[in-house]
């Protein structure tokens, strides 16, 4: 009885937990994506 409480919470809270996750990780890539392209910008420069 326990285990499916706990079940039905995690398949709750699941959802929204994805929602974050995927927000963060598309900041992540674009922030890396930032410095990436600013790396290249400055090797650029220096060539």
């Amino acid at each position: 009885m326990e285990c499916n409480f706990s079940l039905m919470i995690i398949c709750l809270y699941l959802p929204i937990n994805l929602q974050v996750l995927m927000l963060l990780l598309s900041l992540y890539l674009e922030n890396l994506l930032i410095k990436l392209s600013v790396i290249v910008l400055i090797m650029a420069s220096g060539f």
